[in-house]
């Protein structure tokens, strides 16, 4: 499933599952949950947290038109990059995947 998602999604390298592994993109910003100060407001300037939401947007995008809903998506699971390259969604732990998809005409 994860091999064929791009864009602002964790890349998926390759897996073992008879050893339930994975090997995934290192992404070294940490994650959005800590910048939060004490009062949990998020530190982040304005135009950072409006790319990292149309990023989120997009990426969101992306995977529900290929039927796979992630199913937790929460600060914790948005990591963001040291290089100011962009946001990434990971941890597809919950996920499911439709294989049903309705048209309409």
């Amino acid at each position: 499933m994860l091999t064929r998602l791009k864009g602002s999604v964790v890349r998926l390298f390759d897996f073992d599952a008879t050893r339930l592994s994975l090997e995934l993109e290192f992404v070294s910003g940490g994650s959005l949950d800590r910048h939060r100060d004490e009062h949990q407001m998020c530190t982040l300037d304005d135009s950072v947290l409006h790319r990292v939401w149309t990023e989120m947007g997009e990426a969101l995008t992306y995977i529900h038109g290929r039927g796979v809903i992630h199913g937790d998506v929460k600060p914790q699971k948005i990591l963001l990059k040291t290089d100011d390259t962009g946001a990434v969604l990971c941890d597809f732990g919950n996920a499911s995947v439709n294989l049903v998809r309705e048209y309409s005409g």
